[in-house]
């Protein structure tokens, strides 16, 4: 829209106020062929293609860093990116199948609910439990978590599952480099 008016060929219309949307699709490679079939059949142009990994390092990342070289992780739920940069390119993309549904999926071995299971991760879990406090390391071993149906889960059983998961997604990270 031009000025408040709808107008199908907008290059070259003068006007003070534009208004465009856009759709944005997010998509694995067979897919997004698919997709580009189909607007090559219709009057609908693509304006760009554009990675999600390349997007996000484009919103986090510093110039400085992408000069200096730097990785970004991305762990999302059903997969983790590693985007590395060196001298302002990316160097290395990948994108691994493995995520923190893993570690929803890890908990619910204990016959937890998925629900459950996921709110136990984000409440409880962690990376790397490391403290020097011995009242803290003994409450983590002795605290219990109580399930819907009533039945008890030590937090420590929690932690040891979090933290193993998470260990074998650091160290895919790490076998990218």
């Amino acid at each position: 829209m031009v000025d408040g008016r709808v107008v199908d060929e907008p290059v070259g219309v003068i006007g003070t106020k534009r208004e465009v949307d856009y759709l944005n699709v997010i998509a694995r490679r067979p897919l997004r062929s698919n997709i580009e079939s189909c607007f090559s059949n219709t009057d609908v142009k693509i304006a760009e293609i554009r990675l999600a990994a390349y997007e996000l390092a484009d919103k986090v990342l510093t110039d400085q860093e992408k000069r200096a070289g730097c990785a970004l992780v991305n762990l999302g739920a059903g997969t983790t990116t590693v985007v590395v940069y060196k001298n302002n390119v990316i160097r290395h993309l990948v994108t691994l199948p493995i995520g923190s549904s893993n570690i929803t999926q890890d908990l619910m071995s204990k016959d937890i609910d998925e629900n459950e299971a996921n709110s136990l991760k984000l409440q409880y879990g962690n990376a790397c439990v490391e403290t020097s406090d011995e009242d803290a390391v003994n409450e983590l071993m002795t605290k219990t978590y109580k399930t819907t149906d009533g039945r008890t889960v030590k937090l420590s059983e929690i932690q040891t599952i979090v933290e193993a998961r998470l260990t074998e997604i650091i160290a895919n990270v790490k076998n990218q480099s």
